[in-house]
């Protein structure tokens, strides 16, 4: 399981990449979209993928590392883009846009969870 946070060590390089080599005409967006949709495209695989075979461990572990590598380059540009907007209100921007971010973040981890205890109750 090691192997998948391996992505996260080289956060500092994927922003120097995605700052320096403009994809489709833009810096950020580009990547956002490519590697949000590489990252759903690894989420279905995951589900998708039989369990039975014996290649199927390592294949997870691939997949699951794509999904890291996704998760990481987002999480580097969306950091870039909180910085480059806390800059417009150097009192209260900082503040405010971190405030949004946790709620965003609580409110994308209750509402699936509690949908999935819903989905888990019907299917019982």
């Amino acid at each position: 399981m090691a192997v998948i946070g391996l992505p996260m060590i080289f956060a500092f390089f994927m922003g120097v990449f995605s700052e320096s080599i403009p994809l489709f005409g833009s810096r950020k967006k580009s990547y956002l979209i490519l590697m949000s949709l590489l990252q759903v495209a690894a989420c279905i695989t995951t589900v998708v993928l039989p369990t039975a075979p014996t290649w199927a461990p390592y294949v997870v572990t691939v997949v699951l590392c794509l999904n890291s590598v996704a998760m990481c380059w987002i999480d580097v540009i969306v950091d870039g883009l909180v910085v480059k907007e806390q800059r417009k209100d150097p009192v209260h921007g900082s503040s405010d846009l971190q405030v949004f971010s946790y709620v965003c973040l609580a409110f994308g981890g209750v509402v699936p969870n509690a949908l999935a205890i819903v989905a888990a109750q019907l299917t019982l």
